[in-house]
């Protein structure tokens, strides 16, 4: 037999009471929500209030304004009638864990991919740290993941939009070490030549391009390794060996003539500027096409030797001493540095503008191609 336990709505106790057909109808308010349930253990009699888990849920709706019990009795306010969802508990035990299961599988491919969307998401919008932050998460739960080397590149490449060469240097690396197939390790391999470039370590950027071509003998990668080295080689001025490299990556007359124009190209002497310095202060700079550094360097120390040969005809020994060890041999001496270091940074510039020259045909035959 059913017995009917005392239930609460809205912390008041309602009196229920069973019908013909089967169903229920409790007493209560219109806005109270209803949840009636009936025990179905086989110890329970009528009368009793029982506290056990064996039971049933039912639904609760509204039927009408009044409704009568069997026995006349009639209960004030709106009424509810409960109707019965059929449900099988032990069945719905046996699929409980399948249940359980597949939201843990669920949960589980979002919270790989999450962290992935979320950085492209950031670094898309321009939020490095964020993008860097949810990538490093994911390498964190997942460190032999197959997309670890694509993921350690995008951090690289994030760093190098930031401007961070060390920290790209770094992940570029671990992108490489990372990389599954050959072509996709030379891919990574050309990605860190370009930064090592880009942060001026070009010895280490032409190790890097000697490995992919040992280890790709043609195809685009090749080519682009050719193309990267010719570009290392020309930052550094070697001209023969860009012009050696070069020679496998393409032929072109112009690219010749510029090359013989810039091993030819005449450069100044650091010595003779010195020598010009030192006999007349200035000379060396001016030999170098700063006249204006130059001309300082003569009327500067022009006027500090004017006042220690004045201060020595004076009869002031000891401040002509003085004047000349502490002050004009100082400024007599920079004339020197500053006469040998004018002609480096006059070479430096002609060798860049020649080099530039030769990247803008590059450039121009990479276009054509």
């Amino acid at each position: 037999m059913l017995c009917l336990p005392k239930f609460v709505c809205k912390g008041r106790d309602s009196e229920i009471a069973p019908t013909e057909d089967g169903s229920v109808f409790v007493g209560g308010n219109s806005d109270s929500r209803l949840l009636l349930v009936l025990c179905l253990h086989s110890n329970c009699r009528s009368g009793r209030v029982c506290e056990t888990r064996h039971a049933a849920r039912y639904q609760v709706r509204k039927v009408g304004f009044r409704s009568a019990l069997p026995d006349g009795q009639y209960f004030g306010g709106h009424s509810t009638r409960l109707i019965r969802f059929p449900m099988n508990f032990n069945r719905f035990l046996l699929f409980l864990p399948v249940l359980i299961l597949h939201f843990f599988c669920n949960f589980t491919a979002n919270a790989e991919e999450n962290p992935l969307a979320l950085g492209a998401h950031f670094l898309k919008m321009g939020n490095y740290d964020a993008a860097i932050t949810e990538y490093k998460r994911f390498l964190f739960f997942h460190p032999d993941d197959t997309r670890a080397a694509e993921i350690y590149h995008q951090i690289g490449l994030t760093y190098r939009e930031q401007g961070l060469w060390q920290e790209t240097i770094v992940s570029m690396r671990n992108a490489v070490q990372h990389a599954v197939s050959k072509e996709e390790k030379s891919e990574y391999q050309l990605e860190l030549a370009v930064t090592l470039i880009a942060s001026q370590n070009y010895d280490l950027a032409r190790l890097e391009l000697i490995k992919v071509t040992l280890r790709t003998s043609s195809g685009p990668l090749f080519q682009r390794a050719l193309f990267l080295q010719v570009v290392a080689n020309i930052y550094q001025f070697r001209w023969e060996e860009a012009r050696d490299v070069l020679q496998n990556y393409t032929k072109d007359e112009t690219l010749d003539k510029l090359f013989d124009d810039v091993v030819n190209l005449p450069h100044k002497s650091t010595r003779v500027a010195k020598v010009l310095s030192a006999i007349l202060p200035g000379a060396g700079q001016i030999y170098a096409g700063n006249w204006r550094g130059g001309l300082n360097a003569l009327v500067l120390n022009g006027g500090l030797g004017f006042v220690a040969v004045d201060t020595a005809l004076d009869k002031h020994y000891v401040d002509a001493l003085l004047w000349t060890y502490f002050i004009f041999w100082r400024y007599y001496n920079g004339n020197f540095y500053r006469a040998g270091k004018t002609v480096d940074e006059f070479n430096e510039n002609a060798s860049r503008r020649a080099a530039d020259t030769i990247l803008k045909r590059l450039q121009e035959i990479v276009e054509t191609q």
